[in-house]
Order: C-alpha cells, then structure tokens, then sequence
C-alpha cells in the first residue's frame, strides 16, 4: 500500500513540476509570439531577447527575420519538447501555427534577473536551418 502513495506521489510531483516550472518559460514564448501578431516588434525585442542575441542584432535585423520567416503570423503553438538546465537555462522545440501553414522552431532560453530571456531563436526547415544567435544574422 506505501508502494501505491509513492508512487501517487511521484506522479502527482513531475505533473506540478511539469506544471510550474515548464509553464513559466513556455508562456514567455506563447507572449513572444503573441506580441509579434500584434506587430508590436520594438516591445517584443526588448522584453524577451536576452542582451547577448540584442547586442549582435539590431531592431531593424530582428524585424526583417520575423517578417520573413513569418514569425509574426504565428496563431497557435504547440511544445513538443521542453528541457530546463540548471534552472537558468530552457530549451524549446515545438510548431508554430500560421495561416499559411506550419513553422518548426527551435528556441533557447536564459534566466536573468529572475526573467526568462531569448538567446537563440532557430527556424528549422527541411533543407537548411536559419538561425539568429548573439554570433550572426
């Protein structure tokens, strides 16, 4: 009977893990993308691209990116993989949904002043993959 609560425990404690820890970056990108929808590229930039990624890439770069990839056309969302690292660090993988069809992407993401931030933002595709880093674009 002891082994059966554990393992209630166990589960019910990755589901709120999953829950909290997961939902807190996840919903930073959802709002990332919601705010490029709304066009507002200047307020996107500067509340979630961290200071490594902004200082190699220019507003005007940034706006030219996801205006091509059709970064600002995303209506829905979908994570198919979430991994934290030390807490500090988060990686997604995930679709983005438009009206125009589907996006694979692949985002990175850090912890600074207790606010999730966007270093590495990848388009991925079946030929090449197109990236913005804090190295290039």
């Amino acid at each position: 009977k002891n082994k059966i609560y554990l393992i209630i425990f166990i589960v019910t404690a990755f589901f709120l893990m999953e829950f909290f820890l997961f939902d807190n970056f996840t919903k930073k990108a959802d709002n990332f993308f919601n705010l490029l929808y709304k066009k507002e590229y200047s307020v996107a930039y500067n509340r979630y691209l961290a200071k490594e990624l902004k200082d190699g890439l220019p507003l005007n770069k940034f706006i030219n990116y996801v205006t091509y990839y059709h970064l600002d056309k995303v209506e829905s969302t979908f994570w198919k993989k979430k991994k934290l690292s030390n807490g500090d660090y988060a990686y997604l993988l995930g679709t983005l949904y438009t009206d125009i069809g589907h996006i694979q992407i692949e985002i990175k993401l850090i912890k600074r002043d207790d606010k999730w931030k966007i270093y590495e933002l990848n388009v991925l595709n079946p030929e090449k993959i197109k990236s913005i880093t804090s190295k290039n674009f």
